[in-house]
């Protein structure tokens, strides 16, 4: 699989901290199966969540934009990204045949 990363996304991780070389190793590990990347949706936050490593851990949220919040792990690997706003980004049926999941609603209050 070629790995395109564009420009402006790139300078905006290295700005936050993130490096090309981990941004390639997550996807990398995607493709050779090494994880089992998850997506969730909150209908009611409009949240949708990539979780790139199954393993519990500790993470530090790291904003990428405006909209875009890196979870960075052990080593520090990327082990999920959040993107807030989701249907305004992007078209949510696009993902299939991915299958994802949406979070029940519930009121608390």
């Amino acid at each position: 699989m070629e790995i395109r990363i564009d420009s402006h996304t790139l300078k905006r991780a290295i700005e936050r901290g993130a490096e090309e070389s981990e941004i390639r190793d997550v996807l990398t590990n995607i493709e050779n199966g090494a994880s089992k990347m998850q997506i969730f949706y909150d209908e009611r936050s409009d949240l949708l969540y990539l979780r790139l490593d199954d393993q519990a851990q500790d993470v530090i949220n790291q904003r990428v934009s405006d909209n875009i919040v890196l979870d960075v792990g052990k080593g520090e690997q990327i082990v999920g990204i959040e993107i807030l706003d989701a249907s305004k980004h992007l078209k949510l049926e696009r993902l299939l045949p991915i299958e994802y999941q949406v979070a029940l609603k519930y009121d608390l209050h």
